[in-house]
């Protein structure tokens, strides 16, 4: 129903992570265009000096280490806004129609595990003389979250022992928002070992060496990391993160399978908004 100019009101917002196993951190949600409306409780107009709400604001996010919790795995989480109404000279005695719009952005992190065969070269002679054909299970498997990280083997179909190979990697947005900015954050300084923050991070197994690597990632051994955002355009990567890979020689076997891992921790932001009227007393 419409509100009377100067009245008191509270928007309502429910916040819910469905993700079944990650917690979502780093939680703000902000009213960032309320015009004319003010804070009820004192402190001046939204648009100027800012709303903020109950809890998972900008200046008390809702987070591990804060006065209110992450919003764990299935949890919901009830966040209002305590507001007032613009005036009568706000709205010049006009029966006035607006939006709120509101965002909220989390930190998550999204991961692959890509299961790839090296094969020996005699194998791949051996099955030639028998009219076989050289077919190799690749096993991908994503983590939930609105990032997904793709790759692909670029020509053969399999990797041969000793001899150079490429893959390509690719970041793909499968949620119902958007990477904060359009990009993911690079590392500065190098990934924590133990952990991933803001940026794409790829292990490759101890065995494989990086030969060529992308200009905007460094490689510290086997672990390679963006060094400069990644821009998202579309929903998905357009940098180029394509990889040169030695893989072992394999001598007495005809193949094996090997694990790359790869991580990607970003900030990711939704948004929506709510119609409102405003109506003077004499109108309604």
């Amino acid at each position: 129903s419409p509100l009377l100019p100067n009245q008191d009101t509270t928007l309502t917002l429910i916040l819910e992570n469905k993700d079944n196993t990650k917690t979502a951190d780093n939680v703000i949600v902000d009213l960032y265009n309320a015009p004319s409306f003010k804070n009820s409780l004192g402190g001046g107009s939204c648009n100027t000096v800012g709303c903020l709400p109950n809890e998972c604001s900008k200046n008390d996010p809702c987070r591990t280490v804060g006065s209110h919790p992450s919003i764990l795995p299935g949890e919901q989480r009830q966040i209002t806004f305590k507001l007032k109404s613009p005036s009568e000279s706000d709205i010049a005695i006009i029966k006035t129609e607006t939006s709120l719009d509101y965002k909220a952005e989390y930190d998550f992190q999204s991961a692959l595990v890509y299961t790839v065969p090296v094969i020996n070269l005699d194998e791949i002679i051996k099955r030639q003389r028998a009219n076989e054909k050289t077919t190799l299970e690749f096993s991908k498997s994503h983590s939930s979250g609105p990032l997904k990280i793709d790759v692909e083997m670029i020509g053969a179909p399999y990797i041969l022992s000793g001899q150079n190979a490429v893959i390509s990697f690719k970041i793909n947005n499968i949620g119902g928002g958007t990477v904060k900015n359009s990009k993911i954050e690079g590392w500065v300084t190098g990934p924590n070992p133990s952990a991933v923050d803001k940026g794409l991070v790829i292990i490759f197994p101890n065995e494989f060496s990086v030969v060529e690597k992308p200009e905007n990632f460094e490689c510290v051994a086997n672990r390679c990391y963006n060094t400069r955002p990644i821009d998202i355009f579309k929903d998905q990567t357009m940098t180029s993160m394509r990889f040169t890979i030695s893989p072992p020689s394999l001598l007495d076997v005809p193949l094996k399978s090997y694990t790359i891992t790869a991580f990607v921790g970003y900030v990711y932001e939704m948004r929506d908004s709510i119609k409102v009227t405003v109506n003077p007393f004499q109108n309604v």
